[in-house]
């Protein structure tokens, strides 16, 4: 009969998940002994708990977890227990009823480090050392406040304008000086001429193509190219024509908007219809691009 043997390393492997299995259950059963009972919730699984209800869109998870458990519901997070409010009525039981229950702030190791085992007003416990802390805290910021509106009263009877103009005066009238010549002279007026041609160049293209699809992100977004091309102006640090291109980019949306009546393509629908699903992204963005008609509505167009 032939021998056979495993490797030192393979009975490791399995006893490991095993051991591991059963730490979780004993775990478990002495903590439902001795802890107070949680809100209902769905069961997790070992370890990772809950992690993988609330699926991708993490506000969507817990909207549909709300709708089957309850305004407020229990998930278990790997080893930290979180309890989810997603009713009005349950949040003002939480942040209005039993305010106090709830005004400990979770700490870290790190925490505990920076603010010398929580020793500040923030991570402070709520209890009865803190609570005359906190009131001698708010009586000493109502004086200070107060102190403030004083010294603005004060201040105010020293800086009359008949002290003012005397000193003031010259220079204010140099400021005047300045703007008018420099600010807003002809020179000036005339270098928004590229953004008047780019805004009503977008104008006749969506006007062009009334009736139809517009991809108006696509044509936005080519003028404020163009504009942009078009200025000479020095870096300084800093990216050239920013703050004119995103002028311009409020300008021409500001005058589509008003110049024009959005539809849905084919005529058909209303703003209700609209797919507002999101999908998962840094800003969830949405999933189904949104798709306008522009309808002129004004005579020029």
């Amino acid at each position: 009969m032939e021998s056979w043997w495993l490797p030192t390393w393979q009975p490791l492997l399995v006893l490991l998940p095993t051991m591991l299995l059963l730490y979780h259950t004993v775990s478990s059963w002495h903590c439902g002994e001795r802890c107070l009972p949680l809100p209902p919730g769905p069961r997790g699984l070992p370890f990772v708990g809950n992690i993988l209800h609330t699926s991708d869109m993490t506000h969507r998870g817990l909207a549909q977890l709300a709708s089957r458990y309850g305004g407020l519901l229990h998930l278990r997070l790997g080893r930290l227990r979180t309890v989810v409010v997603s009713t009005p009525e349950m949040a003002r039981l939480v942040l209005h009823v039993n305010d106090r229950a709830f005004a400990d702030r979770p700490t870290t190791a790190a925490i505990d480090y920076l603010t010398y085992d929580r020793a500040d007003m923030v991570f402070a416990p709520y209890g009865p050392e803190t609570d005359p802390e906190i009131k001698s805290w708010g009586t000493k910021h109502i004086e200070y406040i107060g102190g403030i509106h004083e010294f603005c009263r004060c201040r105010g009877d020293f800086l009359h304008p008949r002290w003012i103009r005397p000193c003031y005066g010259p220079l204010w009238r140099q400021l005047r000086k300045l703007c008018i010549n420099r600010l807003f002279n002809r020179r000036r007026a005339a270098s928004w001429a590229a953004v008047h041609d780019g805004v009503d160049s977008l104008l006749r293209e969506v006007t062009k193509n009334s009736g139809a699809v517009v991809n108006v992100g696509e044509l936005v977004f080519g003028m404020s190219m163009k504009i942009t091309l078009r200025l000479r102006l020095e870096l300084a640090g800093g990216v050239p024509g920013m703050q004119l291109g995103m002028l311009a980019v409020e300008l021409a949306l500001a005058r589509l908007l008003h110049g024009f009546d959005w539809s849905l393509p084919g005529g058909t629908g209303s703003a209700g219809e609209l797919d507002m699903e999101e999908t998962y992204g840094l800003t969830a963005p949405r999933a189904v691009r949104l798709s306008a008609v522009p309808v002129p509505r004004l005579s020029h167009l």
